[in-house]
């Protein structure tokens, strides 16, 4: 059975942290701001982390943390 190991796109989530960063919101209070700010997010599809598989040939186990909740071999 071929091993996988999940890849994120830390790249596209900076960007995307830095798109929303620059945006600003004007509004009477903090729920109004807070409405639009989610409004923004869901309406763009933000939402990382971006991530996908890939097969990973040289695993050994070892890529794991000892306490990882989905064990060893997941």
């Amino acid at each position: 059975m071929a091993k996988w190991r999940i890849c994120v796109d830390q790249d596209a989530a900076r960007e995307e942290a830095e798109h929303l960063e620059s945006i600003t919101i004007e509004a009477e209070d903090e729920d109004e701001a807070m409405d639009k700010a989610d409004h923004i997010v869901k309406a763009g599809y933000f939402g990382g982390p971006y991530y996908t598989v890939m097969e990973d040939d040289d695993w050994d186990g070892s890529n794991y943390p000892k306490d990882n909740p989905l064990g060893e071999d997941v």
